[in-house]
């Protein structure tokens, strides 16, 4: 028992600062979000619009206990350094808060990451096979060898099958328009609050800026 408090303390601490090193490195790289503020790249500036972040409905894919009070909504770059660190935490959370909280996980592929569209298409497609997270989990552990790939169609192919996939559907799929509507949709509404990092999360509807600011409110709900 001791051993396992302490390998989660020692993957917080870790993801913590990944996290906090690449996010503030990539809001040095200008992105859409900033577009809703003309001619400012001034992020400290950018108030995030909570009240147009969508429900949660069928189309969503979550984590936990479906019914739970508790609503955790992350907004996501599988390119994005800082959410490959979060990937471990957020499932440590899962376990932590069991039956308590409901993870939901949407797509924001940025535009400085050219393949990241194309991974959440991936993740799209298994979740039609309903193996969204199986994928998702391949995607994060397997980032450096796929991302190394002019095309990684190939090496989402792989991942498909290694999953159980119906590989033929699965290569269907990735390319269809109910595909890339999701992501579109998610990635929309990204840009419609403003959203300026990956990864960012929602606590019932409330922004939270870091990882560590979100235990520290899941704390306080569930007990």
């Amino acid at each position: 028992m001791q051993k396992e408090k302490i390998k989660s303390t020692i993957i917080w601490i870790i993801a913590s600062i990944a996290i906090l090193t690449f996010v503030f490195g990539a809001m040095l790289v200008i992105d859409k979000a900033s577009k809703t503020n003309p001619g400012t790249s001034d992020y400290n500036n950018i108030s995030v619009l909570e009240n147009r972040l969508l429900p949660v409905d069928g189309s969503d894919h979550i984590r936990g206990n479906e019914n739970a009070k508790i609503t955790v909504i992350e907004y996501s770059d599988f390119e994005c350094p800082a959410c490959v660190a979060a990937a471990p935490v957020v499932k440590e959370l899962i376990s932590s808060y069991e039956g308590k909280v409901r993870f939901v996980s949407r797509s924001f592929p940025l535009p400085q990451h050219k393949l990241a569209r194309l991974a959440s298409y991936a993740a799209e497609a298994a979740g039609l096979q309903g193996k969204f997270y199986e994928m998702s989990d391949v995607l994060n552990e397997q980032k450096n060898e796929w991302s190394a790939e002019k095309d990684p169609t190939g090496k989402f192919k792989e991942y498909a099958n290694g999953i159980g996939l119906d590989v033929s559907r699965f290569e269907a799929d990735i390319n269809s328009k109910a595909v890339k509507d999701k992501v579109a949709r998610d990635e929309q509404n990204a840009y419609d609050m403003q959203l300026f990092q990956t990864p960012s999360f929602f606590i019932d509807g409330k922004f939270v800026i870091d990882i560590g600011e979100m235990k520290t409110l899941l704390d306080q709900k569930t007990q």
